[in-house]
């Protein structure tokens, strides 16, 4: 689940080539999908490393993934190109997408720290954690200062 997230997140920027958005806001957009590339790199390597580990698994239930298809589809329409919203919406909307990504992520990277047996995949996930929760601290600072009121 969290490769698949990550390559989500990797992809985000590509949004940033159909809509015009203020720089502060481009450029966390940025930031996040840099970070999306290479934690989804990083995943990608593990394997290599513990030979036991896979990142290649669909776990979640056939329910569960009709209802992220859903929800992703409404917020996609919500941003498309044309028929979305743009300017300062555009970008609320996208940030609050992000801020709720980032914050299942980095409660699934810090639940897998606790359950990880092995010291350096502990530490990996704890680094991304760290990592993750600074971005979701971010989005939601910039939501804070600049979208609501």
């Amino acid at each position: 689940m969290l490769r698949k997230d990550a390559n989500t997140l990797a992809t985000v920027h590509l949004l940033l080539y159909v809509k015009s958005e203020q720089d502060f806001f481009a450029q966390y957009v940025n930031e996040v999908s840099a970070y999306g590339k290479q934690l989804k790199d990083k995943l990608d390597e593990l394997p290599a490393k513990f030979p036991a580990l896979r990142v290649d698994l669909d776990p979640l239930p056939e329910l569960e993934k009709r209802k992220r298809l859903a929800t992703g589809i409404d917020k996609f329409i919500d941003i498309a190109p044309v028929i979305g919203k743009s300017g300062p919406q555009f970008e609320r909307t996208l940030l609050i997408s992000l801020s709720n990504g980032l914050n299942q992520e980095r409660h699934l990277l810090q639940e897998m720290g606790k359950l990880e047996p092995d010291p350096a995949l502990r530490q990996f996930l704890d680094r991304e954690y760290t990592r993750m929760n600074t971005l979701y601290e971010q989005s939601e600072t910039l939501l804070i200062r600049h979208y609501y009121r």
